[in-house]
């Protein structure tokens, strides 16, 4: 059977695009969450050398799609490929809100708490773009240490926050 491609682009946590090339016309292409699965998440006829799929619903953490394709004329040519999705996930340690002490007013240089927070690469795919930003009223009385612009997967990184100094 000739070769067919296959690319994948997320764009958003659930919703993927899936576009199949290299088919005969009349190929039917179907996409699948799960190996297992009787009904497709989409279908399509080939019109010509191209089928694309827009935005299509797939859970946030679905690391793996299913195509399937199949010639309508002899039905002989069935294949059914696993693509794997990059999927961005990540976790705070500790995470919610956090309260600092409440620090004397003239207090020393140095003597605040530093509060330190692991950010953790749990998806397929690297983190890139990474930063930590201050927001509300008093944002200008801390100051921030930024974890690494790029994680890697299962890798992690840390920031840290503190009262600026006196």
């Amino acid at each position: 059977p000739a070769n067919t491609d296959i690319s994948v682009t997320r764009t958003s946590a659930a919703l993927v695009n899936v576009s199949v090339s290299n088919l005969a016309v009349g190929n039917t292409v179907k996409i699948y969450a799960a190996a297992a699965d009787t009904v497709p998440l989409s279908s399509g006829v080939a019109a010509g050398a191209t089928i694309s799929f827009t935005d299509l619903a797939v859970d946030s953490d679905a690391s793996v799609l299913y195509v399937t394709k199949q010639a309508d004329s002899d039905h002989a040519e069935s294949i059914k490929t696993a693509v794997s999705l990059a999927t961005y996930m990540f976790s705070v340690n500790p995470s919610g809100n956090y309260t600092f002490n409440i620090l004397p007013e003239g207090y020393a240089n140095d003597s605040q708490h530093t509060q330190t927070f692991t950010i953790s690469n749990t998806g397929t795919s690297a983190l890139s773009g990474v930063a930590v930003v201050l927001s509300g009223a008093d944002l200008a009385s801390f100051e921030i240490t930024q974890p690494a612009a790029t994680i890697a997967v299962s890798g992690s990184s840390t920031f840290t926050i503190k009262a600026k100094d006196a």
